[in-house]
């Protein structure tokens, strides 16, 4: 069943959706459904959001979740931009022709047919992006590195979001050179902190701290790790610039949902600095980029983080192998999997300045793919309101097995459990208890979150918990052990306990172009900060062409 959308005039001269009939013409018609059946009233086009409710759902057929960006081609539809935004009801199929009288959007109900061949979640291959569609563009550049130091352990940094205040003074000490200066600046002799970072910038460039690349180059990095009793793993990727997406899906898809916070701190660095000093993360859906990234001969700087994982980068500048990993790149869509926030903060610097180094931002992508990735949960603590108990709160939907006393150790024998019974678990003034969730429950989740999303515990504490809760307040972090000594320490109420989301979710997630819940994936380790910056001054396509 396929469903058209005619781009029609609104009452006040503005453009609508409206119902419509028509067929397609296309030059594979023969084996098209000859049939096209509108279920789709009037719906304003300055307000995609009432595509949902206003969709006709026939006795029998669902509405079926959206396909990759790669499955679509809007012919002279201006307005794709917005209808993407929507992503959890639309569908969009390559049609090759599409007659004038029937400009168009095609949404999918139920199953379609061939030849179209839609992408289902968790097929093998997928497809190579469709030369209609707005693709990832990730190019070198020449970036900013430390000079004549290969040994980085102690001028790098982790991520600024990762470093409590604790662990700023101690990269502080470490040496007057490290990144955390750069990323977490202070207030120095009473100018604003975001100045003395730009001035700082400034100042270690002009004393040779840094120095610029000769010529546009990307950066492999490798981070080498072990988890607790299991063998060595290690993540490959690559450090380039990737060019901002005009809308949301422009090549460039998001795979959580953002929390509403301030921004307003990483727009005012970036605003003083004109600079990416540490890159966003990306997942490619190219299979095989891992195999393309390998390196070949001794790191050109390494590090080893305070958690004892190497991490290694080497700079390639060969011609031949950046257009492989440009054109790797280039040809799926993109994933981002950190660095929402600061993604959409570089669009909103992008809307207000001139700078041609504004279009893009630097990224770190590794390929979506089991061997290259280790997720790991991130945990709920929360601060309840007057008079109410977790424990009380989850009777209605949740079935609980205590679990012994909240002890040192505890929390990680807890969350084993989780994972071998289903369930979440919670941790409180009581103590400890897996809190499995009943068949209505999980009912409701599946009515509030599309599948796969549906079988996430962060889809499960956000339908089925943060409503029962009210006015609760809630905090975020990954290391259960800490979770649960906060709850010891008075520090928080009480703490849900989520079990990981497999790489397999994720994949099928990002493939179907949805989102998970804010704050469900934590990739593990973290890049660091320190073996590249770039800076906005620079316009890194002119660059490269200057280099062809």
């Amino acid at each position: 069943m396929l469903v058209v959308i005619d781009a029609g005039p609104h009452d006040d001269g503005q453009p609508e959706m409206a119902a419509g009939c028509g067929a397609f013409p296309t030059t594979r018609q023969a084996e098209a459904e000859p049939e096209v059946r509108v279920v789709v009233d009037r719906v304003d086009l300055d307000r995609p959001s009432e595509l949902p409710a206003r969709v006709s759902d026939p006795a029998g057929l669902k509405v079926r979740a959206p396909q990759r960006l790669a499955d679509r081609a809007l012919l002279g539809f201006e307005v794709a931009g917005l209808l993407e935004r929507d992503r959890g009801r639309m569908g969009m199929l390559t049609v090759e022709e599409v007659q004038p009288s029937c400009v168009g959007v095609v949404c999918v109900l139920a199953h379609p047919t061939p030849p179209f061949h839609v992408r289902q979640s968790g097929d093998p291959t997928p497809r190579a992006a469709s030369p209609t569609r707005i693709v990832p563009d990730f190019i070198p550049f020449s970036g900013l590195r430390y000079a004549g130091v290969s040994e980085l352990s102690r001028l790098a940094a982790p991520p600024y979001d990762v470093i409590d205040e604790a662990e700023h003074d101690r990269l502080e000490a470490l040496d007057l050179h490290n990144a955390v200066r750069l990323i977490l600046p202070r207030e120095e002799d009473g100018h604003d902190r975001y100045r003395v970072a730009a001035r700082r910038l400034e100042t270690w460039c002009a004393g040779g701290v840094l120095e610029r690349d000769p010529r546009p180059t990307f950066t492999i990095l490798r981070m080498r790790f072990a988890l607790p009793g299991g063998p060595e793993r290690a993540t490959l990727g690559v450090v380039g610039s990737l060019r901002l997406p005009d809308t949301a899906g422009d090549g460039v898809l998001p795979h959580e949902r953002t929390m509403a916070n301030a921004k307003t701190d990483r727009l005012a660095l970036l605003r003083a600095t004109r600079a990416n000093l540490d890159p966003i993360w990306g997942l490619s859906l190219a299979d095989g980029l891992s195999g393309l990234l390998a390196p070949a001969g001794p790191p050109d700087a390494v590090c080893t983080d305070e958690s004892g994982a190497t991490h290694e980068a080497w700079i390639v500048d060969r011609p031949d192998r950046i257009d492989a990993i440009t054109e790797a790149i280039g040809a799926f869509d993109l994933v981002i999997a950190d660095g929402h926030h600061r993604l959409e903060t570089a669009m909103t610097y992008r809307a207000e300045t001139d700078l041609a180094g504004a279009e893009r931002i630097m990224t770190f992508v590794v390929e979506l793919a089991e061997d290259q990735l280790c997720i790991r949960s991130i945990h709920r603590l929360v601060r309840l309101p007057p008079a109410t108990t977790l424990r009380a709160a989850l009777a209605e939907g949740f079935d609980l097995f205590g679990a012994g006393p909240n002890v040192a150790g505890a929390a990680r024998a807890l969350l084993d459990q989780a994972r071998r019974a289903g369930g979440l678990g919670l941790v409180d003034a009581e103590g400890c208890a897996l809190a499995r969730p009943r068949p209505e429950t999980l009912a409701a989740v599946a009515r509030a979150w599309e599948r796969p999303v549906d079988a996430t515990d962060a889809a499960l504490v956000d339908a089925a918990v943060v409503p029962a809760l009210g006015d609760a307040a809630w905090e975020y972090r990954h290391d259960e052990e800490a979770v649960a000594a906060a709850v010891r320490n008075g520090e928080a109420d009480a703490a849900l306990l989520l079990r990981p989301v497999d790489v397999a979710t994720t994949r099928a997630v990002a493939e179907a172009g949805l989102r998970m819940p804010p704050k469900t994936t934590f990739f593990a380790p973290k890049p660091r900060t320190g073996f590249v910056f770039r800076t906005l001054d620079d316009d890194d396509d002119a660059a490269v062409s200057s280099e062809i």
